[in-house]
């Protein structure tokens, strides 16, 4: 940047920066000058701000003070520590909104084309180069918490929680914002699944149910695909226990495949 012409942007210009950014996301074109092209760029763009200035400011927009910065190894390092006061906001926001009856632990990818370090590939995911998103969603589809994936210092878990491991601890913490007691009902993939996760969200008043992995449910015999084929389709094995005084399902349940389904 040169020090003789500064940037000069104003709270309105930034106003305007954020709606076009956000237009963008949702009218897709190759690329961002496209949308100031004279044949297929967008009207409402092209008269909200130049290309040369919105250019500008995404070249200079900052969301901490870069003098602040820690290094690995020391204490405070966060790798999302230039847009952490932007993900603080937009978390305490979505925490305002009441959330649903029914909701869903999950991961998705955020996709981009930038060179990072957290960027990860998914050929599962429809967009399958991005940054890994861990999200508590309602059956409406909207999200009311997130957690980007940093790596290790991903690897937390609420106060007062038991260290389930990686998957487990990303649960009990979208999980720390759900009222306790109240009925709602959470589910989540075999991934994130495991009965201490299971006991561990029942204590805390919240009613889960997911697939399973059936290596990290030990001690129970459950009948093999082959042996539920025998028993033909829609045929069913259930098994209860108590485990730490709280009584958990697992079912067996045969349609196209097998499918292991923990609850309680």
């Amino acid at each position: 940047m040169d020090i003789n012409k500064p940037a000069n942007i104003t709270r309105n210009e930034i106003d305007q920066f954020i709606g076009i950014t956000i237009y963008m996301s949702l009218i897709k074109l190759p690329s961002s000058r496209h949308y100031w092209n004279t044949f297929i760029g967008q009207e409402f763009v092209r008269n909200a701000m130049t290309c040369n200035r919105w250019e500008s400011i995404k070249r200079f927009l900052h969301f901490n003070n870069n003098e602040n910065i820690r290094s690995p190894g020391e204490l405070g390092f966060d790798k999302l520590f230039k847009i952490r006061p932007l993900l603080d906001k937009i978390r305490a926001r979505l925490l305002l909104v009441p959330k649903e009856e029914h909701l869903v632990v999950d991961e998705q990818i955020i996709p981009t084309k930038c060179r990072h370090h957290l960027k990860q590939y998914n050929p599962a995911k429809p967009h399958k180069w991005g940054f890994k998103n861990f999200v508590l969603s309602g059956v409406s589809g909207f999200s009311y918490d997130f957690d980007i994936f940093a790596g290790a210092q991903s690897n937390t878990f609420p106060e007062g929680a038991p260290n389930i491991g990686v998957s487990g601890n990303v649960v009990t913490i979208l999980a720390a914002t759900i009222p306790k007691g109240k009925n709602y009902k959470l589910f989540f993939d075999n991934w994130f699944n495991s009965p201490k996760l299971q006991v561990y969200l029942m204590k805390n008043g919240i009613l889960p149910l997911g697939t399973v992995r059936l290596n990290r449910v030990t001690n129970c015999k459950m009948p093999t695909e082959k042996e539920m084929k025998k028993l033909g389709r829609g045929s069913m094995v259930e098994k209860v226990a108590d485990i730490d005084g709280v009584e958990l399902g697992l079912v067996t349940w045969f349609d196209n495949k097998v499918a292991f389904i923990e609850y309680n």
